[in-house]
């Protein structure tokens, strides 16, 4: 079969937190039939702004529902001890965060890049939320159960990563993949061995990514 699916991932989209998941337990699979996953954090709110799109809780249709849609996903994803934030919008200020994520994927392997990136996931989600835009809760949270050393965490302040987590957003915000929708988080564009690719946003949508790839 051959080819590639890159997820674009926001720690404060508790949907990027399911596709995460379940992409995460599907990875050996996935490289058994020769495809390649690659998790990429962005800025979700900078996505949001260029896309002139607005979360779906301010949605008055989709908001009424949304509470029992994100129970269905956790349930399927295996997720437990989660909760919504009463107070999302503050919390989701993740460049920090995500800055983070990008140090770590450029210096160490990608199980540990994915054990991290599980790590900033528990911790905004499940009670009683991390404020993980605050350097030293961050700070704890990487150093809890020694993810890493003192010196490591220190290190990733110097690290920058701000142009790949910038750039990541400006790549989903200039184009949609051909969607007649404009993108938000979790985000999947599966790549063929024909450089084709087709990009499929939201939950539920894995069927999409196979049928392409089929």
């Amino acid at each position: 079969m051959g080819g590639r699916i890159d997820c674009y991932l926001d720690i404060a989209s508790f949907f990027s937190y399911v596709v995460f998941v379940k992409l995460l337990s599907d990875l050996d699979t996935l490289a058994s039939h020769g495809i390649e996953v690659e998790f990429h954090p962005v800025f979700l709110g900078a996505i949001m702004n260029r896309a002139s799109n607005n979360p779906p809780w301010m949605n008055k249709a989709k908001g009424r529902y949304l509470l029992h849609d994100t129970r269905r996903a956790a349930l399927d994803a295996g997720i437990k001890n989660w909760a919504l934030p009463r107070d999302l919008l503050p919390l989701a200020k993740t460049p920090s965060p995500l800055r983070a994520l990008l140090v770590v994927k450029s210096r160490y392997p990608p199980s540990k890049f994915h054990q991290t990136m599980l790590r900033l996931f528990h911790r905004f989600w499940e009670p009683p939320h991390a404020k993980l835009f605050e350097d030293h809760v961050l700070e704890a949270a990487l150093l809890e159960d020694g993810l890493f050393s003192g010196e490591e965490v220190r290190g990733f302040w110097r690290g920058g990563g701000g142009e790949g987590l910038v750039g990541g957003g400006r790549r989903i915000g200039r184009s949609s993949w051909g969607l007649s929708v404009r993108p938000g988080c979790g985000f999947l564009l599966g790549g063929g061995g024909r450089s084709l690719s087709s990009g499929v946003i939201g939950l539920g949508r894995f069927i999409g990514i196979w049928a392409f790839r089929i």
